[in-house]
C-alpha cells in the first residue's frame, strides 16, 4: 500500500547515524582530533608536506592550525561543531571546510552498507509498484532535514533507478523507464533547512574529494549566524518551505531529531494552533536517560504536543519505523 496520509518526516542526525555519520559531539571531536590526526602526525603536517592546499586558497594553513588549536577547548562547552562556528565566526570558512571533509568521509552507497529505515521508506514509497512497470510519482511525503549529508536521496535515487529503469534480469537499461525513474525520485520533497554537501546528484556523491571541491560544497553548508530573518520571521527560504510542508500534513514524524529548542523554534510552526491538530509521532534516542527527558521537556515547551502526539523513549530511527510507525496506515 502506498503512503495514505500527507506525511512530513523531520530528521535530525540520528537519522543517518545507523550509516556511521557522527553526530553532534561525535563530529565535533573527530575535527578536535584531527590536531594529532594520522598516527601523531598532524593534519596541518600533512597539508603542509603531502596533500598540500592549492594556491590563492582562502586560507592558509596557518588558519586551520590556530582553528584546531582554539578549539580542544570548545569540546568542554560546545555540544556540536554547528555552535562553535556560530559563536566564532572568523573560524566559519575553515570550520565549514572541515565539517565537509569528516562527513564525505561516509559518502559511500547506503545499500552495500546498510540501509537501515531507509529501506522501509522505499518500499512505503514504490513497493505497491510491481518492478515491470514505471515508478509513479509517489504522493503524501515531504521530508525536512536539518543534516548535510545526503545519503537518503542517494539511496533513494539509486534504488529507484536500479529497481525501476532497468529490464530483462538486470542486464538492460530502458531508455524509457530511466527518465520517468528520474522524475519520480525529483518529486520527493526533500528540504535541507541549513544546507548540504553539494546538490544531488549534480555533485558526485563520494568519498574522495579534493580540496577545492571540498571548498565548494562547504559553501552550501549554512551555519545559523549566516542566515538572517527576514520580515515574515524565517531564517531563508528553506525555512519558509519547511513550514508550508508542515500545514500541509496530516502526520509529522520526528525521526533522529535532538529537540533543541532554538531547531523547533526555527521552524516557526509548533507555536501555532494549526500544530496541535496534527498526529505527531517523535523518537527519542540517547544513552543518557537524563539527557532524554531534556529533549521531550523542550519538545513539549515548543509546542511538539497535542492530544495525538506520541513519543517513543530509547527508540532509534529503525525502531520507530520497526516497531511503532507505519507510514502506510490510514
Amino acid at each position: 500500500m502506498p503512503i495514505a496520509k500527507r506525511t512530513v518526516l523531520i530528521l535530525g542526525a540520528g537519522a543517518s547515524q545507523h550509516l556511521g555519520y557522527p553526530i553532534g559531539e561525535d563530529l565535533l571531536f573527530k575535527i578536535a582530533g584531527l590536531s594529532t590526526d594520522n598516527n601523531g602526525m598532524s593534519f596541518v603536517y600533512e597539508l603542509e608536506t603531502v596533500g598540500k592546499l592549492p594556491r590563492k586558497f582562502p586560507f592558509h594553513t596557518g588558519t586551520i592550525d590556530n582553528f584546531l588549536y582554539d578549539i580542544q577547548f570548545a569540546t568542554e562547552y560546545y555540544s556540536s561543531i554547528d555552535a562553535y562556528l556560530e559563536h566564532n565566526e572568523n573560524y566559519v570558512s575553515v570550520g565549514k571546510w572541515l565539517i565537509a571533509r569528516e562527513l564525505t568521509k561516509y559518502e559511500i552507497t547506503p545499500r552495500v552498507i546498510n540501509p537501515g529505515w531507509y529501506r522501509v521508506l522505499f518500499r512505503a514509497l514504490f513497493g505497491h509498484i510491481p518492478v515491470d512497470k514505471p515508478p509513479t510519482i509517489a504522493r503524501n511525503l515531504s521530508i525536512i532535514t536539518y543534516n548535510y549529508d545526503r545519503s537518503l536521496e542517494q539511496y533513494l535515487h539509486w534504488t529507484i533507478i536500479k529497481t525501476f529503469g532497468f529490464h530483462s534480469m538486470w542486464t538492460t537499461i530502458d531508455p524509457g523507464a530511466m527518465p520517468r525513474a528520474e522524475a519520480a525520485f525529483k518529486a520527493i520533497p526533500i528540504v535541507h533547512v541549513h544546507g548540504l554537501l553539494g546538490n544531488y546528484p549534480a555533485v558526485r556523491y563520494s568519498p574522495k574529494l579534493d580540496h577545492r571541491e571540498l571548498l565548494a560544497i562547504s559553501r552550501k553548508i549554512n551555519i545559523i549566524n549566516e542566515m538572517q530573518d527576514a520580515s515574515d520571521g524565517f531564517c531563508n527560504n528553506e525555512y519558509r518551505r519547511a513550514y508550508r510542508l508542515l500545514e500541509e500534513a496530516d502526520r509529522i514524524i520526528f525521526a533522529g531529531f535532538g529537540f533543541f529548542s532554538d531547531n523547533i523554534k526555527r521552524l516557526r510552526f509548533f507555536a501555532t494552533d494549526a500544530a496541535r491538530t496534527k498526529e505527531i509521532h517523535a523518537s527519542i534516542w540517547h544513552q543518557s536517560k537524563l539527557v532524554e527527558e531534556r529533549m521531550m521537556r523542550e519538545a513539549v515547551d515548543c509546542g511538539v504536543q497535542g492530544s495525538d502526539c506520541h513519543f517513543y523513549r530509547h527508540t532509534t530511527c529503525d525502531d520507530l519505523f520497526a516497531n511503532h510507525v507505519d507510514l502506510t496506515s490510514s
